[in-house]
């Protein structure tokens, strides 16, 4: 044998093992990147809130799911009400409690009619409230 060719059967392998470790330390900046991100940061926010006077409540349909077994229809609560944000009055149809199957429950839940509600909205956006119902 040659000796060139003995020096090119090194060369690869060289390059081998830089790319295995730039992959190795790729591999673990995605997995920590990855862990971070599923961190769960909702202690952290912060809502700002007012009381709100419930003019009416309502069950609605949130969404259906279609699948090859059939359907199923999600409900939820909506409640009209009326509240202050930064010294103006409101009085808006927002969202009064998570989508559920078992509308049943959500009838249950307006028995006797509310009166008042909790609304909480995330900061700079009170186009999104929502209402805890009391």
């Amino acid at each position: 044998m040659s000796r060139n060719h003995l020096r090119s059967a090194k060369a690869p392998r060289r390059r081998r093992r830089w790319l295995e470790i730039v992959v190795g330390v790729m591999m673990i900046v995605f997995m920590a990147l990855f862990v971070l991100s599923r961190l769960d940061r909702s202690g952290a926010r912060t809502y700002f809130t007012a009381t709100g006077t419930v003019q009416e409540a309502r069950i609605v349909v949130d969404h259906t799911v279609d699948n090859e077994y059939g359907g199923q229809i999600h409900y939820r609560i909506e409640a009209r009400v009326h509240y202050m944000v930064e010294g103006q009055e409101q009085d808006r149809w927002l969202t009064a409690s998570e989508a559920m199957t078992e509308r049943g429950l959500l009838v249950e839940e307006l028995e006797p009619p509310p009166q008042t509600c909790l609304v909480y909205w995330v900061p700079r956006h009170p186009e999104n409230a929502r209402c805890r119902l009391k």
